[in-house]
């Protein structure tokens, strides 16, 4: 997803191993700016041009959060092996920046007195990661009760409170990056997923909004929607029946 770090592996072959070669990277797709702020050679330094010796593997690494005005779309990484300003040899390899995605699994209704579990799945890679360019990826998890205001989980107590404050008319859940706005941030795992550990309480009978956003850089993400994604649920929250037979 745009925001995330990419990996690719770089091996010079077919020619006398331990023979060393100058190589040039570039990156074709839409995105403006200077390639070398965003790239990171074999040797760890931001630069388009690097020395490989041949048989050996190498990682290269492309910061997307660090492309000026990248969007979605298609993408080519190009390797070529250089003999002075000639190229000898080049291979590239496509690949697809997608915006962050999020899905969540909510009930679609729970009884009054009941809590509400919620999970799901994201695009972004996962929390600290390799891949996690600013440490920022994260799940903003958003719980507000039929009125509009805010439950948020209270660390220190470990209980769920109702916000004073925070309310659904007051926060822009799409462009908020201030997590002690949230109902809980969680991190996202290797494999994609993410869970509110504790679930939610639920106060009063009626509808309750579920958002959850998926971001990748905390400083991009309130201004330009190429670094979030949010998917929105509701959860019908009714009165125990009662039957007598």
């Amino acid at each position: 997803a745009i925001g995330d770090v990419l990996v690719f592996k770089v091996k010079i072959s077919g020619v006398s191993v331990s023979s060393t070669y100058n190589v040039k990277y570039a990156l074709s797709g839409s995105y403006s700016g200077d390639l070398k702020n965003a790239i990171t050679n074999s040797s760890n330094v931001n630069d388009v041009n690097d020395t490989l010796t041949a048989g050996k593997w190498y990682k290269v690494k492309i910061d997307t959060s660090k492309l000026d005005k990248v969007y979605v779309g298609k993408f080519s990484f190009t390797v070529k092996v250089m003999s002075g300003n000639d190229v000898i040899a080049k291979n590239s390899v496509d690949f697809e920046l997608v915006r962050p995605s999020v899905t969540a699994d909510v009930p679609s209704s729970v009884v009054l007195g009941c809590s509400i579990s919620i999970s799901g799945t994201t695009n972004i890679a996962e929390t600290e990661s390799t891949y996690d360019s600013g440490k920022d990826n994260k799940i903003y998890i958003y719980v507000f009760l039929p009125d509009g205001r805010l439950i948020q989980y209270n660390s220190s107590t470990g209980d769920y409170e109702i916000s004073d404050t925070l309310s659904r008319s007051n926060i822009n859940v799409a462009t908020n990056t201030d997590e002690s706005k949230a109902t809980k941030v969680v991190d996202v795992l290797s494999d994609g997923s993410w869970k509110l550990m504790t679930s939610v309480p639920t106060y009063t009978t009626g509808s309750y909004e579920i958002d959850v956003v998926a971001i990748t850089n905390k400083s991009k993400a309130s201004t330009d929607s190429n670094y979030r994604g949010k998917a929105t649920y509701y959860v019908m929250v009714e009165k125990p029946k009662i039957k007598i037979e």
